[in-house]
């Protein structure tokens, strides 16, 4: 095997994310453009809707993940902010994310008319690109190895 240096690795991680959030939009588009054509108009802005709030959710982890990696790297687990430990702001903000995200849900599903299915397809375009993209790069990977 190939070894890497800690720098190298980093970008490789960010890579892959970027990868994950430019196939998201990708695939999101598809499904978008695909469910107005074979379904209808409703259908297609629940997947947009989905696709969005799974999209943004995903951002604000990657963001608040990010900071927490950086900052456990150069602090390390025992420092303090505002005399609290930053895992448990991590996970303080974690639940807030999700219950915004289950906030927002309820909004959407009883002010608007919204497509349970469509909306469901939409909020797994995040899982499906991940799983997607890491199946591709691990081929790659694997290729490269041989």
């Amino acid at each position: 095997m190939k070894s890497r240096s800690g720098g190298s690795c980093k970008n490789d991680e960010l890579l892959l994310l970027h990868m994950v959030e430019r196939f998201n939009l990708i695939l999101l588009a598809l499904l978008t453009a695909g469910s107005w054509y074979l379904v209808d108009g409703l259908f297609a802005r629940s997947v947009l809707v989905g696709g969005a709030l799974s999209g943004g959710s995903f951002f604000w982890m990657k963001k608040t993940a990010m900071r927490f990696a950086h900052h456990a790297a150069t602090q390390g687990d025992s420092a303090q902010i505002n005399g609290r430990s930053f895992s448990t702001g991590f996970a303080v903000k974690f639940y807030a994310r999700l219950f915004v995200l289950a906030f927002l849900l309820l909004l959407l599903s009883t002010q608007f008319s919204i497509n349970a299915i469509g909306l469901v397809i939409g909020l797994s375009t995040v899982i499906l690109s991940v799983i997607i993209v890491v199946l591709f790069r691990g081929r790659m990977i694997f290729q490269e190895n041989m």
